[in-house]
């Protein structure tokens, strides 16, 4: 992505990420609420199945809130090879926001079905 900086420092990095969790934390929770919805209609095999989307939703909570914390203590100081790290990240909007950018603006006139 040609808008990430070569480095970025530790902290500002570990806290886009913790971020970035707690952003996708608040859409699992809109699936778990989808799937619940889904599982009054299902059996009770399906529904133990359901609560992988509630067991989802707490694991981000907690990345989120350890990230953040690793964040809080981490040295300015340190560096770290940010554009190397972003060569996996294939949304370029997710990309933006781990680099501490704001996300891109949808073209105008442009219909988005799906979003970052």
């Amino acid at each position: 992505m040609q808008d990430v900086q070569d480095f970025a420092r530790l902290g500002a990095t570990l806290r886009n990420v913790a971020r970035e969790l707690a952003e996708a934390r608040a859409l699992a929770v809109r699936v778990e609420e989808l799937v619940a919805s889904l599982a009054s209609q299902a059996g009770a095999a399906d529904i133990a199945e359901c609560q992988a989307a509630d067991m989802l939703t707490q694991r981000l909570d907690g990345l989120a809130i350890y990230v953040g914390a690793l964040a809080a203590h981490a040295p300015e100081e340190v560096v770290i090879d940010a554009a190397r790290a972003m060569r996996g990240v294939t949304l370029t909007d997710q990309a933006r926001r781990l680099a501490g950018l704001a996300a891109a603006a949808a073209p105008s006139g442009e219909l988005t079905l799906f979003l970052d």
